[in-house]
């Protein structure tokens, strides 16, 4: 695996990161949004699916330094990253049904087309949610940033 291709796919899964904090943003400030911002099922880039399905050989990039320079901890990190991107993905579905609550699969909801209001505590929650998720972004670049030091700098990581 080259180690371009790491890096292309690492920085395509901080991408999708951001791109969920700015629709989660521009649902709290009121911006219409196109289909891209509703959440699929699985939330899944295609990057992140190209960590999982190599994790078996990140695994054995990272066997090949000596054992005593890294102690193979990457696969627990890409572990780390899938919690991270699940929770993220959690809280933009949170904001994402306090602002569009006609994409929640309720019949009465669909039959009525109601228009919603946002209550000021739904507001407050969405806001306090948004923070989370910068604080989710912040800590999977940290992530990402480790996995991809430990993949193709591993002499690097001689930690004492």
């Amino acid at each position: 695996m080259k180690s371009v291709q790491i890096s292309h796919h690492i920085n395509r899964v901080k991408k999708d990161n951001v791109k969920w904090l700015r629709y989660a943003n521009a649902l709290i400030n009121g911006v219409h949004l196109g289909k891209d911002a509703i959440p699929n099922v699985l939330g899944e880039c295609t990057s992140c699916q190209w960590l999982s399905d190599h994790s078996e050989e990140l695994v054995y990039i990272n066997a090949r330094s000596p054992q005593d320079e890294v102690d193979l901890f990457h696969f627990d990190l890409v572990e780390q990253v899938y919690m991270l991107r699940y929770a993220l993905l959690e809280h933009y579905l949170d904001i994402f049904k306090i602002y569009l609550p006609e994409f929640n699969h309720s019949f009465f909801s669909t039959l009525f087309h109601s228009k919603s209001t946002h209550s000021v505590a739904q507001k407050v929650k969405a806001k306090e949610t948004y923070r989370e998720m910068q604080k989710l972004v912040s800590e999977l670049n940290q992530k990402l940033l480790l996995l991809e030091n430990s993949l193709l700098h591993p002499c690097q990581l001689n930690i004492a």
